[in-house]
C-alpha cells in the first residue's frame, strides 16, 4: 500500500504533498546508517518535484506548534468533500471531520511551516545529515 501511495506522487495526476519533519527523526538510526541515508536521499529527490514540499523543524528550536504529535491532513479537489485529519496511534486510528477540529490542525500545520526551515534550507540540512551517515 505504501508503494502504491508513493506512486501517486509521480505522473500526470500526481497528488500534492507537503510535509514537515522534526530534525531528530532524520537522525534516528532505524534500519542502520545506509538505510537512513537512502531514505533521506529519497526525501531530497521527492522534494525536487513541483508537487512535493518538505520542510524540517530544526532540533533545539524549543517548543513548536504540534510538538509531540503527528497527524496527516487530507484535502480533496472535489469541493463537496471536506478536509479530514488522520491520527494514528498505537491501538487505533481516528479520522476527524468536524470543521472546528480540522481547522485547529490546519492552523497548527501552517504554524509549523512558518517555524520550519524553508524548502531549500531543509534540503541542504537533509543532505548534510545524509552525508554524515556515510562517514
Amino acid at each position: 500500500m505504501r508503494a502504491r501511495r508513493q506512486e501517486r506522487l509521480r505522473g500526470e495526476a500526481a497528488l500534492h504533498a507537503e510535509a514537515v519533519i522534526w530534525e531528530p527523526a532524520l537522525h534516528q538510526g532505524v534500519g542502520g546508517a545506509s538505510i537512513m541515508q537512502r531514505q533521506i536521499r529519497h526525501l531530497i529527490e521527492l522534494s525536487a518535484q513541483d508537487n512535493v514540499a518538505i520542510q524540517v523543524v530544526q532540533a533545539g528550536i524549543g517548543t513548536y506548534p504540534g510538538m509531540g504529535s503527528s497527524f496527516t491532513m487530507l484535502s480533496f479537489a472535489e469541493r463537496h468533500f471536506g478536509d479530514v485529519v488522520y491520527l494514528d496511534s498505537l491501538t487505533r486510528s481516528i479520522c476527524l471531520e468536524e470543521p472546528d477540529e480540522v481547522n485547529a490542525y490546519n492552523m497548527t500545520f501552517e504554524a509549523l511551516q512558518k517555524v520550519a526551515l524553508d524548502q531549500e534550507a531543509s534540503v541542504t540540512l537533509m543532505g548534510a545529515i545524509a552525508d554524515d551517515l556515510s562517514d
